[in-house]
C-alpha cells in the first residue's frame, strides 16, 4: 500500500493493518540540534488538551506526549518552525508538527492547524487511527508513521519517540542523557 493510499484509508476512516518492519540498525540517539526545554515547555502547556482529546479518543496520552515532546525539541530548526508557525508559512504546524494540507480534513471534519486546540485535537486523531492500524502496537512502528506514513521499516524517529515515550522524557527537569545506539553507532 503506498503512503497515499495510506493516508486516504486514514483519511476516511476505513480499518487497514499497516505492517512495518523492526530495524535494528534505527538509531535513538539524541538529534544535535536537541533542546529537551523546548520539548518538555509544549508537553507543559499543552497537557489539558493532551488529555482531554486522548481520553476522548482512548488513546494513551503518553503517545501523544511522546510525538509532541519529539517535534518540539528535535525538530524545532532552531526557532525557525516557531517563525513560520506565526507567520502561517509552515507546511507542518506546532504543536504536533502537523501538515494541515495533508491531515486537515480528517474523517468528514476540518481542522485548522494553526489553533493549537484543534492541532492538538487532530494529531491525536491521526495517531489514533495509526495506533489502530499497526497490529502490535510498538510505540516506534505508530511513531515511525508518525514521522512518514510510507515508511516500511523502523526509522530513528520511531525509535527516539520509543524511548520518549519509555522515559517519560517530558517529565524530567533535567536534560536526559544521551541514548545508547543498539549497536554502539
Amino acid at each position: 500500500m503506498s503512503a497515499k493510499d495510506r493516508i486516504d484509508a486514514l483519511k476516511s476512516g476505513k480499518k487497514i493493518y499497516i505492517n512495518i518492519a523492526d530495524n535494528p540498525n534505527a538509531k535513538p540517539d539524541l538529534l544535535p540540534e536537541h533542546l529537551h526545554n523546548w520539548g518538555r515547555d509544549y508537553v507543559d502547556k499543552y497537557s489539558k488538551q493532551i488529555e482531554k482529546y486522548s481520553q476522548r479518543y482512548g488513546l494513551d496520552p503518553n503517545i501523544t506526549k511522546a510525538i509532541i515532546y519529539s517535534e518540539n525539541s528535535d525538530y524545532h530548526k532552531y526557532g525557525y518552525n516557531k517563525l513560520a508557525d506565526i507567520i502561517k508559512i509552515s507546511e507542518s504546524t506546532l504543536p504536533m508538527n502537523i501538515q494541515g494540507k495533508t491531515w486537515g480534513n480528517f474523517q468528514g471534519k476540518q481542522y485548522d492547524v494553526n489553533d493549537p486546540e484543534q492541532n492538538i485535537e487532530l494529531g491525536v486523531r491521526v495517531l489514533k487511527s495509526i495506533y489502530d492500524a499497526v497490529p502490535d502496537k510498538d510505540i516506534a512502528k505508530i511513531a515511525t508513521l508518525w514521522n512518514g506514513t510510507g515508511l516500511k521499516e523502523v526509522n530513528d524517529y520511531g525509535a527516539r519517540a520509543k524511548e520518549y515515550y519509555k522515559n517519560k522524557t517530558w517529565n524530567n527537569p533535567l536534560e536526559m542523557p544521551k541514548f545508547k545506539s543498539k549497536k554502539g553507532k
